[in-house]
C-alpha cells in the first residue's frame, strides 16, 4: 500500500502579492492551497506524477495542430 504523505508550511506574503495569487487561483476556479501547490510542482518539475508528465509533454509540443482530430483507433493502437 502506498500512503502519499502531505507537509504543511506556513509562508508570510506581502498584500499585494497575496491578492495576486487570491485572483489567479479565483480565475484558475482553484482554492488559494490548490493553485500554490500547481505552482510549485510546475517549478520543481515534478515530472514522476501524471499531471507532471502531461504538462511537460504539453509545453514540449505545444497545441495540436487545428487539422489534427482524435482518432480512437489510433489512440488503442498506441501509434500518439
Amino acid at each position: 500500500m502506498y500512503i502519499d504523505l502531505v507537509k504543511n508550511v506556513t509562508i508570510s506574503v506581502p498584500d499585494d502579492l497575496w491578492r495576486g495569487l487570491n485572483d489567479e487561483a479565483a480565475e484558475k476556479r482553484l482554492s488559494l492551497n490548490a493553485y500554490v501547490r500547481e505552482l510549485l510542482e510546475r517549478e520543481i518539475g515534478r515530472k514522476d506524477t501524471m499531471g507532471g508528465r502531461l504538462v511537460s509533454f504539453a509545453r514540449e509540443h505545444g497545441p495540436a495542430p487545428q487539422s489534427w482530430n482524435w482518432n480512437r483507433a489510433e489512440i488503442y493502437e498506441g501509434s500518439l
